[in-house]
């Protein structure tokens, strides 16, 4: 069985998760907000990762 190579994230993908990002900087405190989840996102996992299917999909 060969080893799977991981290829780096689609555009659509990286897109999605640079406004997810771009959403954690107003509403997260500390010196760095972006990397980590906002509250919302520890809240609602699941609309914090159909918010992000939705936007790769509307890419696609």
């Amino acid at each position: 069985m060969r080893a799977r190579s991981w290829s780096p994230l689609p555009a659509a993908l990286r897109a999605a998760l640079g406004r997810i990002r771009s959403i954690r900087r107003p509403t997260n405190p500390g010196p760095d907000p972006q990397t980590h989840p906002a509250e919302w996102e520890r809240r609602r996992p699941l609309r914090a990762l159909r918010l992000l299917l939705e936007a790769v999909a509307s890419q696609g």
